[in-house]
């Protein structure tokens, strides 16, 4: 009885991850369409190589993929990122492999997902990284961002297709608005020391009309950003990893 139990217990795990790799490469297919059943099984398998290596999940990685280059191997951007993972040449130089050679390309993104989620956890902000740099994501709120704004939610977009949640890091999200909202009044009270009460008045009220204006003109912009991405398809990337000196 324990024996007949073992098999169906096998049988189901080998159906689950049957089913989960025929998901994945129909993703991939669906995705790009000029690529054959073969092709996209030898893709997948390339994933899973490294996914599983860099303990990376392979619906991130497919996401970022789909996102950077739609699984194009050759894709360059006018940025001069490229193949699948779209991979800077700052960045390859910092993993010290080719990203003109496909496995390694991929090696490559995957590397870079690993050392944001290293630093971000499953988060949001990990997926920003990939586009904007770490360093730059430590210090900087990516919703203040236009393109790694639209950049993460086009990978969410992905990712919900392959049934994968990424969460929300809300903690640090606070945390950067407080620390904006603090610079912004130290800012404003340095201003406001040396001037009388009429000129200080002036400037509250210049304040709150900024205010208006800065959000109209975020507004505007974001939406012609977006306009852009969507028509450049290609080269998300901001200025590669982001873990050197003045690499952002």
């Amino acid at each position: 009885m324990k024996g007949i139990l073992k098999i169906v217990i096998l049988f189901l795990v080998v159906s689950s991850i049957s089913l989960a790799n025929t998901n994945h490469i129909n993703y991939i297919m669906n995705t790009n369409k000029n690529l054959s059943q073969e092709q996209a099984e030898k893709l997948y398998k390339k994933f899973k190589t490294y996914t599983n290596k860099y303990d990376v999940d392979i619906e991130l990685a497919l996401a970022v993929a789909s996102v950077e280059s739609k699984f194009r191997e050759t894709a360059e951007s006018g940025a001069g990122a490229y193949g699948i993972m779209q991979i800077m040449d700052i960045t390859s130089k910092h993993y010290d492999k080719n990203r003109k050679i496909l496995d390694e390309n991929i090696e490559i993104g995957v590397l870079h997902l690993n050392d944001s989620l290293k630093a971000f956890g499953k988060t949001d902000n990990a997926i920003a990284s990939y586009n904007a740099g770490i360093s730059r994501i430590k210090t900087t709120n990516y919703k203040n961002i236009p393109e790694t704004r639209f950049y993460v939610a086009k990978v969410k977009q992905e990712l919900e297709k392959l049934k994968y949640k990424i969460k929300v890091d809300k903690a640090r999200e606070m945390q950067t608005i407080k620390e904006v909202v603090k610079k912004s009044i130290s800012k404003t009270n340095k201003i406001k020391f040396n001037l009388g009460e009429d000129e200080k008045q002036q400037v509250e009220e210049n304040e709150e009309v900024g205010i208006d204006e800065t959000n109209e003109e975020e507004t505007e912009q974001n939406q012609v950003e977006e306009k852009k991405e969507e028509k450049r398809g290609l080269g998300f990337k901001l200025g590669g990893l982001g873990m050197l000196p003045n690499s952002d």
